[in-house]
């Protein structure tokens, strides 16, 4: 049998490969089966990136999925996506950070949104990116329409998997699904336990080294199931 190819999608918790003495348990995982690495999330990682990523994979046996939140934007030109959950009015043109809306300096703008991720090389200025933010909260935002489009995906995505006989894992907060009943997936397991552990600052995919190992440990597990090994 040839390598297991192997797909991880979402945001940051499944962003952070190549991990040193193998850390992450991306590596874990990979050095486990000695698989291919097909695919990584992103930070603040769309659900419409993860259909994107899914149908760019060519070869995908095992895909992991941590599932998004609808207050996400997918920048298809970027290696990250945003939240518009702080992005100001149009009316209130300032700079802002990751996670508030108040009003910051120049610099902790641009550290926080043009040192990585292609938004300085997309956007060129961040006034250009303000502008961009802005424009899109103030005249093409609703979040009924972000929601809808978020299940959309999901729905997509689950759809995908299944008729492509792609064996999936997908961690997903359990509100998520109880808002929304009628959601069902047919295409593998569901985790909420993961989506629950609490994130921890350090590293960069935000587990602990321990975290990182426990994750691991249960998704080797279910390969090992799902493969009868």
């Amino acid at each position: 049998m040839s390598n297991l190819k192997i797909g991880f999608y979402g945001h940051s918790s499944v962003c952070w490969a190549n991990s040193k003495n193998s850390i992450s348990f991306i590596d874990q995982i990979i050095d486990k089966f000695n698989a291919d690495l097909v695919n990584i999330g992103v930070p603040q990682g769309s659900e419409e990136r993860i259909l994107f990523d899914l149908k760019k994979s060519k070869e995908v046996d095992v895909a992991i999925i941590f599932h998004s939140s609808p207050k996400f934007i997918f920048l298809p030109n970027c290696s990250r996506d945003v939240s518009i959950s702080n992005v100001p009015s149009r009316k209130a043109k300032y700079f802002w950070s990751e996670d508030k809306s108040d009003q910051v300096s120049t610099d902790k703008f641009e550290n926080e949104f043009f040192t990585y991720g292609k938004i300085k090389e997309v956007f060129d200025t961040p006034e250009e990116y303000v502008d961009a933010m802005t424009h899109l909260k103030e005249y093409f935002y609703h979040p009924d329409l972000f929601s809808n489009r978020f299940y959309s995906a999901l729905q997509s995505i689950d759809n995908y998997l299944e008729n492509k006989k792609i064996k999936s894992y997908h961690v997903i907060r359990p509100s998520l699904i109880i808002q929304h009943p009628w959601i069902k997936f047919n295409s593998g397991t569901v985790d909420v336990s993961l989506a629950l552990m609490p994130n921890t600052t350090g590293l960069p995919n935000n587990y602990s080294v321990e975290q990182n190992k426990l994750i691991g440990d249960k998704l080797i597990i279910w390969i090992n199931k799902e493969y009868g090994w």
